[in-house]
């Protein structure tokens, strides 16, 4: 499931929530940006609809950033880290800092983890949350249009 704000855009900036899921799903649930789709009366989850950018807790307690895409390669992992001190289950609090132009920085309780750039940046600028089981709990979901990367 994803919730997507529909009355708003984001093109750069930075993106924070806090998540716990249930230990006893398998399971990958984090933030969802730079998404293509214009309209989003009508949401395909995998290789029809739009092009976004995922960051992810999985179960396996590694942070994944990853591209979905309806260009013929519909799922590409960008780059996978494992969390330190984190288990599944555990609350957690991640981030994204982009720049609109493909750079994207991406940490997990306030440590940077991830640094990656996408020279086929979506262009997008929907945004939201996904989770892929029940009992997720988010909070915390923080939005700043107004950072500016310092790269």
């Amino acid at each position: 499931n994803m919730f997507l704000v529909t009355n708003d855009r984001m093109y750069h900036g930075k993106m924070t929530a806090t998540l716990i899921a249930p230990s006893q799903y398998n399971n990958d649930n984090g933030i969802v940006f730079g998404m293509t789709e214009d309209t989003y009366e009508q949401y395909y989850f995998w290789e029809d609809g739009p092009t976004y950018y995922f960051l992810f807790v999985s179960d396996d307690a590694t942070l994944y950033l990853a591209k979905v895409s309806d260009n013929g390669n519909p799922w590409t992992e960008l780059q996978i880290v494992p969390i330190p001190n984190y288990k599944h289950g555990d609350t957690i609090t991640i981030s994204v800092e982009f720049d609109g132009e493909g750079s994207m920085d991406c940490y997990a309780n306030d440590e940077w983890l991830i640094s990656y750039f996408d020279p086929d940046w979506t262009g997008g600028a929907g945004y939201g949350i996904r989770c892929e089981v029940p009992d997720v709990c988010y909070s915390d979901l923080i939005v700043d249009h107004t950072w500016e990367p310092d790269w």
